[in-house]
């Protein structure tokens, strides 16, 4: 226990009342004094329990402000699907109640728990076609895999909620575990342009959009680079975090502009709509690119930027996402013609010093032939080896 644990401080403040008593000599009470210092005790570890316990809430699906937490906030979310109240919900399986010892067992923060009849129409801004949870996310809530089993969800950072595994709800350590992986934020590295789309987005995700962060990384990404994506991804949930090697792909926007070494957010705008097909220029504008201006990338200076990214009036507009496109391997120069004759001297000389001959008319002949067959193979070194090549941002 810590020193500023409430009944820690309980217990040192008994065991010094009772020394205190013990040397005055008034030994005929101790009992009693000891019985009630007990009870007092029980009641104040009690009482820190309840204070210090986080609650389970029941939540309703009709309420928009509370689903648009559940559902699009990014944050982790625990939830029993269960129509009674908490007390009740945990004491119907040995799972359910797997969930109602974690709420007092977990590190408070780390992510919220409550129950919900997931049974219950959602609210119009949620589904405008007023649809359950069950029935939103396609769970057969019916089916003989959950006979006598409770379903539990864990929605996490902008993604289709998980079910969770019955091997999960053994025990109170295994639920927190799957729950601490099915939460954690990524930073992907997309190599295609159907990759990066999905990434920025993906259906069936309520992302917001991207991160983007691009530089010639041929030698590798610093630690400060990817603790500060790391960061970016945990703060932003919302929004995947995703990085480019310019030294092998280039990134292109609809004008043909190359997007050199930065940060970029490239996201949905609010007019365009979840559905609209990526990649199909119109009428309407629907994506949107805002760029990071600052001079250092590290977590404290890009952050405020990325804060803003719900504000559609800080994007540019396009038609479509920016183009990923692997960089083509780029042939090496042929030789010029100086470099040819020299080569060709070069084998000739050599093959002279070998047979014996030191030039003049006895190996002038022998001489033409080797020039003549040396000349058959012109252009052929070095002309077809292909080499990756680095290129800086222009």
């Amino acid at each position: 226990m810590s020193e500023t644990d409430p009944v820690a401080v309980a217990l040192k403040a008994a065991e010094k009342a009772a020394a205190k008593k013990a040397k005055a000599g008034k030994s005929g009470g101790s009992g009693i004094f000891s019985m009630f210092t007990v009870v007092v005790i029980a009641i104040g570890y009690a009482a820190y329990l309840f204070v210090n316990a986080p609650p389970a809430s029941m939540l309703a699906p009709g309420n928009e402000f509370v689903m648009k937490q559940v559902t699009a906030s990014g944050k982790p979310w625990l939830i029993l699907c269960d129509k009674g109240r908490p007390s009740e919900a945990f004491e119907r399986t040995k799972e359910a109640g797997v969930f109602g010892d974690l709420i007092v067992t977990r590190e408070g923060g780390k992510f919220s728990q409550a129950v919900m009849d997931c049974s219950k129409p959602l609210s119009p801004a949620i589904d405008a076609s007023r649809k359950s949870i069950f029935e939103k996310y396609g769970i057969d809530s019916t089916s003989a895999a959950y006979t006598g089993k409770p379903i539990i969800l864990l929605f996490a950072n902008g993604k289709r909620p998980i079910i969770a595994p019955a091997d999960a709800l053994t025990e109170t350590i295994m639920l927190m575990a799957w729950v601490t992986r099915g939460s954690l934020t990524t930073v992907t590295n997309p190599t295609s342009q159907n990759k990066l789309e999905q990434a920025c987005f993906g259906t069936g995700t309520a992302s917001g959009g991207c991160i983007l962060f691009t530089k010639n990384l041929k030698k590798g990404m610093s630690n400060a680079d990817l603790k500060t994506l790391q960061g970016l991804a945990k703060k932003f949930r919302r929004l995947r975090v995703v990085w480019v090697d310019n030294s092998g792909y280039k990134l292109e926007t609809e004008e043909g502009t190359k997007l050199k070494s930065g940060v970029y957010i490239v996201k949905r705008l609010a007019d365009g709509g979840f559905a609209v097909p990526i990649g199909k220029k119109g009428t309407r504008v629907y994506v949107g690119l805002s760029t990071f201006e600052g001079e250092k990338f590290a977590l404290k200076d890009v952050a405020p930027w990325a804060s803003k990214w719900e504000d559609d009036s800080t994007f540019k507009e396009m038609h479509q996402a920016p183009t990923l496109v692997k960089k083509a391997p780029k042939k090496k120069a042929g030789p010029t013609k100086e470099e040819k004759a020299a080569e060709r001297k070069r084998k000739r000389d050599k093959l002279a010093k070998e047979r014996g001959h030191t030039g003049g008319s006895g190996g002038g002949g022998g001489g033409a032939a080797e020039e003549e067959q040396v000349s058959g193979t012109e252009g052929v070194d070095g002309v077809d080896e292909v080499e990756l090549v680095d290129e800086e941002d222009e």
